[in-house]
């Protein structure tokens, strides 16, 4: 079993640019990371099973699930796990806590499942899922250009 964490993140600036054919804003922003964070364990399973410490949270809606899918689909691995979540960052509270989320869990499962990817190829994992995910990867501070609706 390993832990990770998943910190909340907040937007120190936040410039709203323009809005491109798919409906999004272009943004940039300076984003903080927090010391407030969701706790996530993983373990070894036979399939994947995704747990969490809020009713009201749904595997099916979270960026988590399809962290678990594009990993297993971008590499092949056959291997399960056992997700669980405990939720400090509350839900759509702007916290940016299910991208954190994701991101841990591409984190964890790449050391789980000895994948051996690089920083690099988690970062492109990450960004595939939503461009706020890669700023889980960096340092306490960074820029960050992205979409939002």
């Amino acid at each position: 079993m390993m832990t990770a964490t998943a910190p909340a993140k907040l937007n120190l600036t936040l410039e709203v640019l323009k809005k491109r054919p798919d409906g999004f804003h272009e943004i940039r922003s300076v984003v903080q990371t927090t010391n407030f964070c969701d706790k996530l364990k993983l373990s070894a399973a036979v399939k994947i099973d995704i747990q969490c410490s809020r009713p009201e949270w749904s595997a099916s809606k979270s960026l988590v699930s399809k962290a678990v899918t594009l990993l297993k689909n971008s590499t092949g691995a056959r291997q399960g796990a056992l997700i669980e979540i405990e939720k400090r960052i509350p839900l759509s509270s702007g916290l940016g806590g299910d991208s954190s989320d994701a991101a841990a869990v591409l984190r964890g499962l790449n050391l789980l499942w000895n994948l051996k990817l690089s920083l690099r190829d988690l970062i492109s994992y990450a960004t595939q899922l939503a461009r706020t995910c890669p700023s889980s990867y960096t340092a306490v501070r960074c820029w960050s250009k992205a979409g939002a609706k």
